[in-house]
């Protein structure tokens, strides 16, 4: 085993701790307290909460099956995105849409991209 993947697979067994950074979300209430739209994006930090699902499922040695998993993880989690431009795109032929609507739909399509990504690849893998 060369280096690069001996580091790589020790840095594998604590991706797990990244999912910490999920907490960061809890920023983004700072938008109720002072109407700045900016404190919006923090709210995508929730989509790190994946790390303690996924996390785990990264200290394992990849196989086929693994690799598998991944791609009808995949193939699921990417639909998301596409309706979520699909509503961006739409809602303003029904109403008017604001900046905070639009971010909003966007934080609310990356978080649910993220998890459902993970959700699928750990079912996958279990079943």
């Amino acid at each position: 085993m060369n280096k690069s993947k001996q580091t790589t697979a020790k840095y594998r067994k604590y991706a797990w701790t990244q999912g910490f950074l999920g907490f960061l979300g809890f920023l983004g209430f700072n938008y109720f307290k002072n109407y700045d739209p900016a404190f919006l994006v923090y709210f995508s930090c929730f989509s790190m909460f994946v790390f303690f699902i996924t996390g785990k499922l990264a200290a394992e040695m990849q196989d086929e099956r693994m690799v598998e998993n991944h791609k009808k993880a995949l193939l699921l989690a990417l639909k998301i995105p596409l309706i979520t431009l699909m509503l961006i795109g739409i809602f303003p032929t029904f109403a008017t849409l604001t900046e905070i609507i639009a971010i909003v739909i966007s934080i609310v399509g990356f978080v649910a991209t993220a998890f459902t990504y993970a959700i699928a690849f750990y079912y996958y893998d279990k079943h």
